[in-house]
């Protein structure tokens, strides 16, 4: 794998949920990769989480088949935002809140 996937990656087992998370370092760069890496793993993620993912002019060009996206663009630098796919079967609310000049 390149650059971003040679990296260690953790995953989180608790309870059901199977989350995966990356630091994908711009997503329009990196989308490509990352779908071979889903497509190759043994694993069914629930929860994928990217950040750094830069801003995103419109998420649902990074569409994953059943997974809706949730979407932080991020307003501290233009490095900054967050995309979380959601296994479509996952009952989950969500709310972007603010801490001073981060939006979380």
């Amino acid at each position: 794998m390149g650059r971003v996937f040679g990296e260690m990656v953790m995953k989180t087992q608790c309870s059901v949920r199977l989350i995966f998370h990356i630091n994908i370092r711009n997503i329009e760069k990196n989308y490509d990769e990352l779908r071979i890496f889903l497509q190759n793993t043994s694993e069914h993620f629930q929860v994928i989480v990217l950040s750094q993912t830069f801003y995103i002019n419109d998420p649902n060009i990074f569409h994953i088949k059943e997974y809706p996206i949730v979407y932080n663009e991020g307003r501290y630098n233009n490095n900054d935002a967050v995309l979380v796919y959601v296994a479509k079967q996952l009952e989950y609310d969500y709310e972007n809140s603010s801490v001073g000049e981060v939006e979380v």
